[in-house]
């Protein structure tokens, strides 16, 4: 067990470790040097300034930060250094999604030379080929991206390739996300193959306490570092919300579409939703596809790959794309259905407003979506909870079918502000007594029938009594059905014919006497096809 502080994550922001003004000011290789030069990096994020320093000497790190600010650089970078100085150390960093480990191995390739660089690379990610992904391993890869479920399902196979234990860096990105997604025992599984001296890097947008006991069992003594989103980042993004109908839901899109012009990413909760979704849309002139966990992995790459090209303007998503999903050119996020988790709604609107970009996030919120927004509220700002507007979902617990009130109460209050009055109101309470005390004046049951009205059981004449049925014969005196014993028409058991009576021993044809024939051919001997003791045609099994 490594020594962690128990201290809640969300209460540490960590302040500048050193103020870094350009890339140069690291000690970065000088390969990487020369990369970050010809893509144009010269200046760090302030994620970037404050866990790249502590990274390169080899401090384990918690990293919190908005999406969009340059998280995967942040871990990225101190990976590769590490593993260009030291030829033989390896690096695994898992991923929630393929998309997003897919992300994060493009960001490697235009980070080394394959010609200069003795750094090979493997992506293990579902929806591949499994040869293609062991012929990675086998030619010696030593920085490995991929998905915990892939990742897992190599390492369980017989005579597996894949080593892990020269793993020197272990990168957890979104870490809490692939909590949600329950990769937990897939995590737990694969840090058994990882030898216990190595470096760990955990980064997310969003660091909830769940992740405490990830971190107590895990990391070695955590530098935390929180970049809180709020002031720069949070002003570059317009966000604002719409109370409508569900009914009305798809023509309040149709008016926000109309007004709008660039990218446009629309998050729906399901699958069959957002397919649905994007097939009206389609009918409506509008160019559009949609993505989610079941298209295979070619035809989600593709829809990126045409997204980013400027091929359709609308993509229809599912929280498959909340994450990782890196498109500069999103100009506005459309939040169809609200996200049954708070976290997400964080990386929904993450995907535009990126590299210091603006860009505007739209939620529509229907009357069943009120509890989520609510919580969507309280998850960034925590005051709101207090505050008296909001009391209505504060201290009550989903109940019923819909989960949003109790039964009973005075009054609800819809999502538009007016009030409807409950069934048991006042005035159906006072007409429900007046019916009750109407009921009253009825006769009821026992008054019907008053008990000094009703005959005793002695004056009860009319039936006779059991010992007075002199109209029946008593049991002694039935003589017409003969006793068993007396029954001399039918011969007793002892003189019927048993079953082995019927048929001596002597008579039955012996096993050496039959013509059928023996072992596995017994059905499919042609000769044989009557019965010796009776004559009639037997039945061919291979006819049946």
């Amino acid at each position: 067990m490594n020594n962690t502080p128990d201290t809640s994550l969300k209460e540490i922001d960590s302040k500048p470790i050193k103020n870094t003004k350009s890339f140069s000011d690291f000690n970065l290789h000088e390969n990487i040097q020369k990369a970050l030069k010809k893509i144009d990096y010269t200046t760090p994020t302030p994620i970037q300034e404050q866990t790249i320093h502590l990274a390169l000497e080899n401090h384990d790190i918690i990293g919190a930060a908005q999406t969009g600010t340059g998280k995967t650089a942040a871990f990225i970078l101190p990976v590769i250094n590490k593993l260009l100085n030291n030829p033989q150390d390896k690096a695994l960093v898992l991923a929630p999604t393929r998309e997003l480990a897919t992300q994060i191995m493009d960001f490697v390739y235009k980070l080394i030379n394959k010609k200069t660089d003795n750094l090979k690379t493997a992506l293990l990610i579902g929806g591949m080929s499994m040869h293609l992904q062991l012929r990675q391993i086998k030619a010696n890869a030593r920085l490995i991206v991929g998905t915990p479920g892939r990742v897992y399902d190599h390492l369980t196979q017989k005579h597996s390739p894949l080593k892990l234990d020269r793993v020197t860096s272990f990168v957890l990105d979104e870490a809490d996300r692939m909590l949600d997604m329950g990769f937990s025992v897939q995590i737990d599984a694969i840090s058994e193959f990882l030898p216990k001296n190595k470096q760990m890097l955990m980064f997310s947008a969003t660091m909830p306490p769940k992740l405490n006991n990830l971190t107590k069992n895990y990391m070695n003594n955590p530098k935390h570092v929180e970049i809180k989103a709020t002031n720069k980042t949070r002003i570059k993004i317009k966000e604002s919300h719409i109370k409508v109908s569900e009914k009305n839901k798809y023509e309040k899109l149709m008016e926000e579409l109309e007004t709008r012009e660039g990218s446009i990413i629309i998050f729906s909760n399901t699958k069959a939703n957002t397919e649905k979704l994007c097939k009206q849309l389609r009918s409506d002139d509008f160019s559009a596809d949609y993505i989610h966990g079941d298209l295979r992995q070619r035809q989600r790459d593709s829809i990126i790959r045409n997204f980013r090209n400027y091929k359709f303007q609308i993509i229809v998503a599912t929280d498959v794309a909340a994450r990782g999903l890196d498109i500069p050119h999103i100009e506005h996020v459309i939040n169809y259905d609200i996200p049954t988790s708070p976290e997400d709604y964080v990386h929904r609107i993450g995907r535009t407003g990126r590299a210091g970009e603006s860009g505007e996030a739209l939620s529509f919120i229907s009357k069943q979506d009120e509890r989520r927004w609510f919580d969507v509220e309280c998850f960034l700002d925590p005051e709101k909870k207090k505050s008296a507007s909001h009391n209505k979902f504060a201290n009550k617990k989903p109940s019923g079918r819909s989960g949003r009130f109790k039964r009973g109460g005075s009054s609800k209050e819809d999502i538009f502000g007016s009030k409807k009055p409950n069934n048991r109101s006042s005035s159906s309470s006072s007409s429900n007594r007046s019916e009750r005390s109407e009921r009253s004046d009825r006769p009821g049951r026992s008054d019907r029938f008053e008990k000094s009205d009703r005959p005793a059981r002695s004056d009860r004449s009319d039936r006779p009594a059991r010992s007075d049925r002199s109209d029946r014969p008593a049991r002694s005196d039935r003589s017409e059905r003969p006793a068993r014993s007396d029954r001399s028409d039918r011969p007793a058991r002892s003189d019927r014919p048993g079953r082995s009576d019927r048929f001596e021993r002597s008579d039955r044809p012996g096993r050496s006497d039959n013509n059928f024939p023996k072992g596995k051919n017994r059905s499919s001997n042609k000769n044989n096809t009557r019965d010796n003791s009776s004559g009639k045609p037997r039945r061919d099994s291979r006819t049946a």
